[in-house]
C-alpha cells in the first residue's frame, strides 16, 4: 500500500538545470537567453519591486485617501465665566 508520505515527484526529480553560456550549439550559447540589450542583460540586473520599465508605478497612480485638517485647525482658548 502507498502511503501519501512515500510519494515522490518523479518528474521534478530527474529534472537536470540546464547549463547556460557553453556556445552556440547548446541552445543557451552566447546570451543565454538574456537577450541583446537592456536591464534584464546586464550582470547583477535585478528590477526593484514594483518597477514597470519607465512607466508611473501603478502605487503612484493611487490617489492619497483621507484629508487632514491641521492646516486649518482653530485654537480655542478656556475662559471660566467667574473670570468675567
Amino acid at each position: 500500500m502507498t502511503t501519501l508520505h512515500s510519494l515522490e515527484n518523479s518528474h521534478r526529480h530527474n529534472k537536470k538545470t540546464r547549463r547556460v553560456g557553453r556556445g552556440d550549439g547548446s541552445q543557451r550559447g552566447k546570451t543565454c537567453g538574456r537577450g541583446t540589450k537592456g536591464m534584464g542583460a546586464r550582470s547583477g540586473a535585478k528590477k526593484r519591486h514594483g518597477y514597470e520599465g519607465g512607466q508611473m508605478r501603478q502605487f503612484m497612480k493611487v490617489p492619497i485617501r483621507g484629508f487632514s485638517r491641521a492646516p486649518f485647525r482653530s485654537e480655542f482658548q478656556v475662559i471660566n465665566l467667574g473670570d468675567l
